[in-house]
């Protein structure tokens, strides 16, 4: 049976309750069913370690210097294309966007 792909959307991983409900996820999803990885623009802290210790990679593509600075976006498509996900799950409206 082919993985579920789960793309999580954040634009800042930290330590907050959106974050700390990403890494539940990706500690209790099946990971037989489930293949999940996250995208952001910036992260500090440890969560975002525990992320890929429990199997989810985290990429930064960096902060947007304005709306429509073409860096994030690219690198953003590069990691959809590569991952090609089922579903891209945005918390807030920033991760959506």
């Amino acid at each position: 049976m082919k993985k579920i792909k789960i793309l999580h959307a954040l634009v800042r991983v930290g330590s907050g309750g959106v974050e700390q409900t990403r890494l539940s996820l990706v500690k209790h999803l099946d990971r037989n069913i489930f293949e999940q990885c996250l995208v952001c623009s910036d992260y500090f802290g440890g969560l975002p370690g525990e992320l890929e210790d429990a199997g989810c990679p985290v990429h930064e593509v960096g902060v947007l210097k304005h709306p429509f600075d073409p860096n994030p976006y690219s690198k953003v498509l590069k990691v959809i294309r590569t991952f090609k996900p089922d579903i891209i799950h945005g918390a807030v409206f920033e991760g959506v966007s």
